[in-house]
């Protein structure tokens, strides 16, 4: 691309490339590069603010309009949108990306954590858990034929000390 004496010879379309006058420079618009971000921003807020209260929409809208006469607080609005709301919405898209990414990063870490200690536990544990659910089985089995031996002790001890098997109310020392 060459510049001489304020033209342009080139194949840049003059959509792209503004030619400043006084400075005899060019100027790159970038209504190009931004021009969907800023539409796509436009409809959001619109969308947004469709979504408030009537009665907000009607006093947002005349005040608005009120505003608007003013050239300082256009110029105002401007350069808070400018040095302000899109650094702040930048800010906060990003805080809100960050949040999510960490919450994202701290259950994956958990749900690994979990995995390894439930199978470090069923590797290191598990053979205790056998050995007592081994005892419990072995105590409970003893307990159980200690206490049916005591009752088959008792019923046959009823049975010979009465002669007919039946009533032992005269017998008052073996109690069950």
């Amino acid at each position: 691309m060459e510049i001489k004496s304020g033209h342009i010879t080139s194949s840049i379309s003059k959509s792209n490339v503004k030619l400043h006058e006084e400075t005899n420079g060019i100027v790159y618009g970038t209504e190009g590069m931004f021009c969907y971000s800023i539409s796509r921003a436009k409809e959001i807020s619109k969308r947004l603010f469709e979504c408030t209260p009537q009665r907000f929409q009607t006093y947002a809208t005349l005040w608005c309009k009120k505003a608007m006469q003013y050239y300082i607080i256009r110029c105002y609005i401007k350069t808070f949108i400018c040095f302000f709301a899109v650094p702040l919405s930048i800010f906060l898209a990003w805080c809100i990306c960050l949040c999510v990414g960490s919450a994202l990063t701290l259950i994956a870490c958990w749900i690994i954590s979990n995995i390894v200690s439930i199978g470090f536990s069923l590797i290191v544990v598990s053979p205790f858990f056998w050995f007592s659910l081994f005892g419990a089985g072995v105590v409970t089995f003893l307990v159980t034929m200690c206490n049916i031996a005591i009752q088959g002790g008792k019923t046959i001890y009823r049975m010979v000390r009465t002669p007919y098997g039946g009533d032992d109310s005269c017998d008052k020392s073996v109690k069950d």
